[in-house]
């Protein structure tokens, strides 16, 4: 997510398909905790209001459930590397046959859902 207010042009053609209706950006509930609080940590409370507000105008939250808390589970016992965030990405990817963009190496490495790897 971060990318995205970085302008990373790798994500400029993605975000304009969101904006226009042409795909659908989703995102966890956890990842969206997740991007919050690291947003907070750097740039700081408001900034990281304003930040996850505009992610949720611009995309679908996808809110924890009890089996979308198990699915996650299951990713975090198969690859205890995984971040429990990433897990709850990864287990969101599959149910929606998504496709993962990531700049995390770990998740990067899935070879049964669709993954973009975006190298910082």
């Amino acid at each position: 997510m971060s990318l995205i207010y970085a302008k990373d042009e790798r994500l400029h053609a993605v975000v304009e398909r969101i904006e226009s209706g042409e795909a659908e950006g989703l995102i966890s509930s956890v990842t969206l905790a997740e991007f919050y609080y690291k947003t907070c940590q750097s740039s700081g409370k408001d900034v990281a209001l304003l930040r996850s507000q505009q992610l949720i105008e611009r995309m679908t939250v996808m809110e924890t459930s009890v089996g979308q808390s198990r699915a996650a589970g299951m990713e975090k016992c198969r690859n205890s590397r995984l971040s429990l965030a990433d897990s709850f990405v990864l287990a969101l990817a599959r149910r929606q046959r998504g496709t993962i963009l990531t700049t995390d190496g770990e998740l990067a490495k899935e070879r049964d859902v669709k993954v973009r790897y975006l190298q910082v």
